[in-house]
């Protein structure tokens, strides 16, 4: 904070610390306190998200980020004010922690709610994502190899940005909380835009960065942060004495990693902007954000991996998804994600190059074929039954979608390949009609 010989904008005080809305705006220290709260109380207000009978229940996502503390911060403060000017909200703190290092969990404080770590998301849907107690080291290893095998670092930090939205919404349906505050700040949001159009989610941008987003049948998303600015947010932090509570553990990791992103090269790009005197760039990048909107669709798909709509020409995942999910070489972990209702162990899922289908594998040789737009299950096969065999090492589709190729091995250790024609369920009356024939290897 430097002294300045502006008057604050607010009062008549002589004013302590430059605004962000332009070179003459400037503040007291009182007001600019005061300025803070504001936008965080106004982001909630104009909305109405806990007015109008909306669930006072609200799940308040903290990694322990410098705008995850001063979230925390603003609503603890909010919910002491006197009854007319009391938050009215029911929160629930759950702590996400993202940090590879070893022990890390031992040291995050559960006093203030739950904590889980990001690798939970790999936990299959019939496990609770939080259960005190458990050892979470294992997990931890066997997610950090699923990052580290990602063949590029955009697919890395891709796939953990799609993963912790899906723990968040899954965390949500958990406790049952219809609506979540996350702390994404109006630079966060910013250079997601950026990194978004990049990869291909230029459809997707304006309900990532809304203030108040709502999908169809998932848990209301809502960014009380998004007009407040980073450098707000360490300010405010400072004043507040909010500042010790901050994490700096991922900071740290991400220094340590070489090489280039999207992500980063847009999180760089924005910061030199503002750095040579383009006090706009955020405000005028959301403002577009808001403005994009794809085609009105009402035949689009929902992608399963990342859960938003988009075009049903392409079926299965979205072409965003589809080219992370390309870079990962051994995405088993994952795959319950993508496929919700295989109730085996699951190895291994593999979409049709048009789209049209996906077959599923899983342990003792157990096969399973969907439609990819209705995720209708065509065909379901125990080949440890019917062709003796241990297990599926491989899947793939002919060009045309018609035909699977499945490789297999024998009690005997030697391996085989099975070949079925596909057809749709409209098109077959008996499980027989999924024909298949078998060569030795």
């Amino acid at each position: 904070m430097t002294k300045s010989s502006l008057q604050c904008v607010k009062c008549s005080n002589p004013s302590t610390i430059a605004g962000s809305e332009g070179k003459n705006v400037a503040y007291c220290d009182g007001c600019y306190r005061e300025m803070l709260t504001h936008k965080f109380r106004s982001a909630l207000g104009k909305k109405r998200v806990f007015k109008d009978g909306a669930a006072k229940e609200a799940l308040v996502v903290s990694d322990g980020s410098p705008s995850s503390v001063f979230l925390l911060g603003q609503i603890i403060d909010a919910l002491q004010l006197n009854p007319h000017q009391k938050l009215v909200m029911l929160p629930t703190i759950v702590t996400i922690v993202s940090s590879l290092t070893s022990g890390v969990m031992a040291s995050v404080s559960e006093d203030e709610g739950h904590v889980v770590h990001l690798s939970a998301v790999i936990r299959p849907p019939e496990e609770k994502v939080i259960a005190k107690g458990r050892d979470a080291e294992e997990e931890i290893r066997i997610f950090s190899q699923l990052l580290s095998s990602c063949k590029s670092l955009t697919a890395k930090d891709e796939i953990v940005r799609v993963l912790k939205e899906r723990l968040i919404l899954r965390l949500a349906a958990e406790l049952d909380l219809s609506t979540v505050l996350i702390s994404d700040t109006a630079d966060d949001l910013a250079r997601l835009s950026l990194s978004a159009l990049c990869i291909g989610r230029g459809g997707q941008i304006s309900e990532m960065t809304a203030g108040v987003e709502k999908r169809k049948g998932l848990p209301t998303i809502v960014r009380p942060l998004k007009e407040v600015r980073s450098k707000e947010i360490a300010i405010g932090n400072r004043m507040f004495g909010w500042e010790k509570n901050v994490i700096y553990v991922e900071e740290n990791e991400m220094k340590r990693q070489v090489g280039y992103s999207i992500h980063k090269a847009t999180e760089d790009f924005v910061k030199t902007l503002h750095t040579e005197g383009f006090q706009a760039t955020v405000s005028t990048v959301l403002s577009t954000s808001s403005k994009v909107h794809p085609d009105v669709n009402p035949s689009s798909a929902l992608c399963t991996l990342c859960q938003r709509t988009y075009s049903k020409e392409l079926v299965g995942m979205c072409p965003p998804c589809q080219s992370i999910m390309d870079e990962i070489p051994d995405w088993s972990r994952i795959a319950h994600l993508v496929v919700e209702d295989f109730y085996y162990e699951l190895e291994n899922v593999v979409f049709s190059p048009l789209g049209c289908f996906y077959a599923v594998s899983g342990k003792d040789a157990m096969l399973c074929v969907y439609e990819s737009t209705s995720r209708q299950l065509l065909e379901e096969r125990d080949l440890h039954l019917s062709l003796r065999w241990t297990g599926i090492v491989a899947l793939a589709f002919s060009p045309d979608d018609m035909c699977l190729a499945v490789r297999g091995v024998k009690a005997n250790g030697k391996e085989e390949v099975a070949t079925f024609e596909i057809c749709k369920r409209s098109e077959i009356g008996a499980e027989d009609d999924f024909t298949h024939e078998v060569s030795a290897l």
